[in-house]
């Protein structure tokens, strides 16, 4: 790896099946990762001085099951501060731990088509305030969103604040 790249977030170091290009959303990242299981992604699509490098490997997230069982709840009915609750919990008891790479896990990982515009935004909302921290932050923004226009909603305006 070249000096002058910025950080690169590892989940696996072990030599990998090379990925050069952008992916746009989760399939395309799960495609290339089912071919061998595992897969090196690097996103350029954001910013063009800004390159994230990240070691992908579909595997199940650890220490998660407050997500598991939001996703058997009928996710994409969440539309109340109640059943949006697992989520601001989930990923608080993360931050206090310092666990940022499980949350920055799911935000590649999550199947965001499964889930309401609240819970989306819930997601985002709440993982802001750490997203420098979350090398796939635009990753799901752009998932989100596309995700929204994909279930006829305005992301721009839903989203203002976020992007």
């Amino acid at each position: 790896m070249n000096k002058t790249q910025p950080s690169v977030a590892l989940f696996l170091a072990i030599p990998l099946l090379s990925f050069q290009g952008s992916v746009d959303n989760f399939e395309q990242l799960e495609s290339l990762v089912s071919v061998n299981n595992q897969a090196i992604y690097e996103d350029t699509s954001f910013f063009t001085s800004t390159k994230k490098r990240a070691i992908v490997k579909k595997a199940p997230l650890n220490d998660v099951t407050w997500l598991d069982e939001f996703m058997d709840s009928d996710p994409l009915n969440a539309n109340s501060a109640v059943a949006v609750y697992p989520i601001v919990e989930g990923i608080r008891n993360h931050f206090i731990k310092g666990d940022f790479s499980t949350v920055n896990d799911i935000l590649l990982l999550n199947k965001w088509q499964k889930m309401s515009p609240t819970a989306m935004v819930t997601f985002l909302t709440t993982a802001f305030s750490a997203r420098d921290k979350l090398p796939f932050w635009d990753i799901a923004i752009k998932n989100v969103s596309s995700e929204l226009q994909h279930q006829g909603f305005s992301a721009e305006e839903i989203l203002v604040g976020l992007i």
